[in-house]
């Protein structure tokens, strides 16, 4: 799994909470490039990310990892649950959002359907970039390849 908020401490109450439930973090980022840089790596089952990242928006970030990785659950973990907001992060694709501060059983709840292993099907993982045409997150930002 990989965790993607400005805030460390937040990062680590994730991963703690993750690991608790038998998940694995691959990765760890503190804004939107990186962590679009991590997921296009790692190739995650699932991502859990703040909204307001510097670097990259969070809603910018889930829609290319979305396109790229369409196996990959996205899980917003934010304050920001003004409408705009949540309908931006829905409109990316995140799968569920979780409201800051995190409710621990809520939060398994909504990580609940991802399976443990924590890295997807590297066969799938290949596959899942072919079709999106941008192998790396320079590609993505840039608009395809070059």
């Amino acid at each position: 799994m990989l965790v993607v908020d400005r805030a460390a401490f937040l990062r680590e109450e994730i991963g703690r909470l993750l690991e608790a439930g038998k998940w694995t973090v691959v990765a760890e980022a503190d804004d939107g490039r990186d962590g679009l840089r991590l997921a296009f790596y790692h190739r995650p089952a699932l991502v859990v990310t703040e909204l307001a990242l510097p670097g990259l928006p969070g809603p910018e970030m889930i829609r290319h990892i979305k396109a790229a990785l369409p196996f990959c659950r996205v899980v917003v973990c934010s304050a920001l649950v003004q409408s705009r907001w949540v309908q931006e992060a829905v409109r990316a694709g995140a799968d569920d959002f979780v409201v800051k501060p995190v409710d621990p059983e809520r939060f398994l709840r909504a990580v609940g359907t991802v399976e443990p292993a924590g890295i997807a099907d590297p066969a799938s993982c290949a596959t899942a970039m072919e079709p999106a045409g941008a192998a790396e997150p320079e590609d993505a930002l840039s608009g395809g390849a070059s």
